[in-house]
């Protein structure tokens, strides 16, 4: 079986300055590559593509240095040759070898950051490039991932302070969860949390308006359990304080005039119906007289 030929070479300009590079096609093959390159206009900025586009590339010489049937020894090769050519006199940008894929990333995003047009189009290429070989329907799957987060705002939650905390972390900032300590002064502190209590507000009410009834009941019923769960763990003692506690946050004043207006309500409904009042009536006088033969027999 035939091993593979890496073949270590040097491109020389006719200014002296050369190119150092490796290949496992065939040398006249990885010059033609390169010249096409260079005709094409690719990588504006590289100094040996626009020494080819300047000087023409019948006046460059092509010269293999050594070659080797190892891959790991071709990167090695590279890399030492590299360094023996003069700064001045070199046109590769990267080390080579074995570092090459990742400084020629780092060279190649660095020019692109500091032009903030050519990193535009470079973007919409790129997402266009991906749009026209990818035919996932990305509308579908953002209805799928609020549909999901609308379904289990737990584990979402959970998701993204995670994700917030890897962020913080990699910046270099405390997590969220360790700023324990506010400094700020009382007052500031105050509007604060009464600001994010606002927001928090009116997003449950947007988010309750936003459900039918069926859903609604569903919550409904999920709160009540999870409530007389809590509540049924509780000593006595905790019940008591619970339990003060929520009475005298209560407005009478309110709640007798919400109690008067619902009752007022319900009466104005069940007359609009004469069936239904009729056969309340009836029930409610029956229960009544039961109630008074009952009395009647304890007497």
């Amino acid at each position: 079986m035939e091993r593979k030929k890496y073949i270590i070479y040097r491109v020389i300009a006719p200014d002296n300055r050369c190119y150092v590079g490796y290949t496992s096609m065939d040398l006249s093959e990885r010059w033609r590559h390169h010249k096409k390159r260079a005709i094409n206009g690719e990588a504006p900025k590289h100094p040996f593509y626009n020494a080819i586009r300047y000087f023409g590339a019948e006046k460059f010489h092509v010269e293999e240095i050594c070659h080797t049937f190892n891959h790991f020894n071709a990167l090695m090769l590279e890399e030492r040759y590299i360094s023996e050519t003069p700064a001045e006199l070199s046109m590769n940008l990267s080390s080579g070898g074995i570092n090459d894929a990742a400084e020629g990333g780092r060279i190649f995003w660095e020019r692109l950051n500091a032009d903030h047009e050519a990193k535009s189009a470079f973007l919409k290429k790129l997402s266009d490039r991906k749009k026209q070989n990818d035919w996932t329907n990305y509308d579908n799957l953002i209805l799928k991932s609020k549909k999901w987060r609308h379904e289990h705002p737990k584990e979402a939650y959970k998701l993204s302070y995670r994700a917030i905390r890897i962020a913080r972390r990699i910046k270099g900032q405390t997590p969220p969860c360790y700023l324990k300590v506010d400094n700020r002064p009382l007052k500031e502190r105050l509007i604060s949390k009464y600001r994010q209590h606002e927001k928090r507000s009116n997003a449950i009410k947007e988010v309750w308006q936003g459900r039918n009834k069926e859903e609604r009941a569903i919550i409904g019923e999920k709160i009540s359990k999870a409530q007389k769960c809590h509540f049924s763990n509780l000593t006595d003692e905790e019940k008591y304080k619970i339990t003060e506690k929520a009475r005298a946050s209560i407005d009478r004043k309110k709640q007798g005039a919400a109690a008067s207006k619902g009752v007022k309500a319900w009466w104005a409904e069940l007359k609009g119906n004469p069936d239904a009042y009729k056969a309340y009536i009836e029930a409610r006088t029956k229960t009544l007289l039961e109630n008074r033969s009952k009395r009647n027999e304890n007497i």
